[in-house]
């Protein structure tokens, strides 16, 4: 073994960088056996491009994940790694269901509200991945102001009924309304 490798049955840490044996870990350990009928080689690709944007994208460390980190990864970093037609895009769902129990047990961190949030938004990242990077995020149209009564422009006939204009009578004085 390589100096500086950690062996591949070491304990996956919250401060684990991703590397070939973590990726090994992670396909052999338990949480995976749901990943058998998708091809090895299909599996190691899938999980090495999922968990690269996850370490590369979003850099943080696996037990300081939160729920918000699952909108960035799951909608934006991942789909940006995979085309509509690239046969794997299938399988990326069940890999990351699978990582996301794997790295709970390994990690000893619960990441509840990250799996959560995770498990509510894979559906929505189906679709991006099936159609391409469509996500974005709409943030609601402002409401335009608009006024109960129309304007009083100053040349206009003041609305008290006095006939002076409303720069005259009210407008500039302070005395009454605008």
């Amino acid at each position: 073994m390589a100096a500086g490798l950690p062996c591949s049955c070491a304990r996956v840490n919250s401060q684990t960088m991703l590397t070939a044996t973590s990726i090994d870990d992670f396909l052999a350990a338990p949480e995976a056996d749901a990943l058998r009928e998708i091809p090895e080689s299909a599996r190691r690709e899938v999980a090495s491009r999922v968990l690269a944007a996850l370490h590369e994208d979003l850099g943080v460390p696996i037990a300081e994940l939160e729920a918000d980190d699952a909108h960035g990864w799951l909608l934006h970093a991942v789909p940006e790694r995979f085309a509509p037609s690239d046969p794997l895009v299938p399988h990326v769902a069940p890999v990351i269901s699978a990582w996301l129990a794997f790295a709970a047990r390994a990690s000893g961190a619960t990441l509840t509200a990250f799996r959560k949030a995770c498990a509510e938004i894979l559906p929505e990242l189906g679709d991006a991945l099936e159609h391409g990077h469509h996500h974005a995020h709409h943030p609601q149209a402002v409401q335009s102001y608009v006024r109960e009564t129309p304007k009083i422009g100053r040349n206009d006939p003041c609305p008290c009924g006095s006939g002076k204009k409303a720069k005259k009578c009210h407008g500039i004085s302070g005395d009454g309304a605008r």
